[in-house]
């Protein structure tokens, strides 16, 4: 056997011959030439052509055959599966062909091959021209139907640490699914929004919307002005371009002002420096430091409307402010935001309320836990309008897990990245750990809220 490229004045005659990889668009060659090449840039008559020869060189290749010719190309893309044509050299000599015979020698002379080397049509005995030689492949289709395999399983218990930092606490919590992943696995699944846009933009994006926002606030706050602000935003090509990126600019400054004219005047000041948190609850130690304290309490405000992260993040610190009582601090909460704000008092029992979470952090250590911002929030807050219909607070978490309508870019809850990563070929919802995570977690607050107490 002789393996060689395509030479001219080189056709010895072979029994068999066979030509590889006669695509489309690969043979004949395409004549690129380069920038420097005169005879291209100034043809004549009787210049060299490379399709030419190519094609000639398919000539000889094919007199050379004495006993068999064999033919290959890719025929079907790796991709969509769609039919892809051969060499036009190819379609020539069977259009040849059938011209000579009289009958369509395309249907007659060609063999295509499934696309994947694993194909039943490789096993099934129907063509011996088709038949593989790959024992693990034959293993594989002869073995019974099987259910896909979870994505993760519990991973061993390594003795969790007992000291767990304050603000790790919180962003485990805030995405649970994420943060088991990031920690534990080392993944960082990225989000379809970190991709390039495809298109000029005409707005703003969400999130250089509420970054532009709460530095405008935060300047009228402090009786700083607003133009550097502005500048920097401008200058960082954060806005669309031209007069359309300045009406933007206009109209986030309108919003800005409407924000900072309903927030407390006690924002206005500056707040305490961070106070140090050391709290022992159920065999584990908080550690870590509060911000934004004032002697009113712990004060803030977001722009747009609280998610369920924000809302979570806001819960657990009035918890641990509450459990640590840090001296000339009120142990109260709240959170403003273009919806409205959202008290919270004094809670006596804040270390047995943190219990549970914490337990629950070191249980998500080893797995990833069915918790969801939205979703359980949303069992939550309807178990407590109606606790005695669970039922009618599971439809409502079924709603936020795969919503019958998405609004704009939104993305439902199942359809997360890492969410989806993380419980694929599962139903979190049905597993009695999802409803006993949002009764013991969220329920409390949810409660608050219902009952104007918070």
């Amino acid at each position: 056997m002789t393996f060689c490229a395509m030479v001219p004045m080189r056709s010895i005659p072979f029994q068999a011959l066979c030509l590889i990889g006669m695509n489309d668009g690969a043979y004949p060659r395409d004549e690129r030439p380069v920038s420097f090449d005169l005879v291209a840039r100034n043809p004549r008559r009787g210049d060299r052509s490379r399709r030419f020869d190519d094609r000639y060189l398919f000539l000889e290749a094919i007199l050379s055959a004495r006993g068999r010719l064999y033919l290959s190309y890719v025929g079907q893309s790796a991709r969509s599966g769609e039919p892809l044509p051969p060499s036009p050299l190819v379609s020539e000599l069977l259009d040849t062909l059938s011209a000579m015979c009289g009958e369509d020698m395309a249907a007659r002379l060609t063999l295509r091959h499934p696309l994947q080397p694993f194909s039943p049509r490789a096993f099934d005995g129907g063509d011996a021209r088709l038949a593989s030689f790959e024992p693990a492949f034959a293993a594989a289709l002869a073995a019974p139907p099987a259910e896909p395999a979870p994505f993760v399983a519990p991973l061993p218990d390594e003795g969790a640490a007992t000291v767990v930092n304050l603000h790790d606490f919180i962003r485990f919590w805030q995405n649970p699914a994420r943060a088991w992943l990031a920690d534990r696995l080392a993944l960082r699944v990225a989000y379809s929004g970190d991709a390039q846009p495809a298109r000029e933009p005409f707005a703003m994006a969400r999130d250089a919307s509420h970054a532009l926002r709460r530095q405008l606030v935060e300047a009228m706050l402090h009786g700083k002005p607003p133009q550097p602000v502005r500048q920097r935003v401008a200058a960082a090509g954060l806005l669309p371009c031209g007069e359309l990126g300045q009406a933007w600019l206009q109209e986030e400054g309108r919003a800005s002002v409407r924000l900072a004219g309903r927030l407390p005047g006690v924002l206005r000041g500056e707040a305490l420096p961070p106070q140090p948190v050391h709290l022992e609850i159920a065999g584990f130690t908080l550690v870590g430091e509060l911000y934004g304290l004032r002697p009113e309490g712990r004060l803030d405000f977001i722009v747009g409307k609280m998610n369920a992260a924000q809302r979570v993040a806001l819960w657990l610190s009035h918890l641990i402010l509450c459990a640590a009582r840090p001296a000339g601090v009120a142990p109260h909460s709240a959170c403003y935001d273009d919806a409205g704000s959202t008290l919270l008092h004094d809670e006596i029992d804040a270390a047995g309320l943190l219990a549970p979470w914490l337990a629950r952090w070191k249980q998500g250590q080893a797995q990833p836990l069915p918790f969801f911002g939205r979703t359980s929030w949303a069992y939550a807050e309807a178990l407590a309008k109606s606790p005695d219909k669970p039922d009618k607070a599971l439809a409502a978490a079924w709603q936020k897990w795969e919503p019958n309508f998405i609004l704009g870019d939104g993305v439902a809850q199942k359809e997360e990245p890492a969410i989806a990563l993380a419980f694929r070929h599962q139903s979190p919802l049905e597993d009695p750990l999802f409803a006993q995570l949002a009764e013991t977690l969220l329920l409390p607050l949810a409660e608050r809220l219902q009952g104007g107490q918070a």
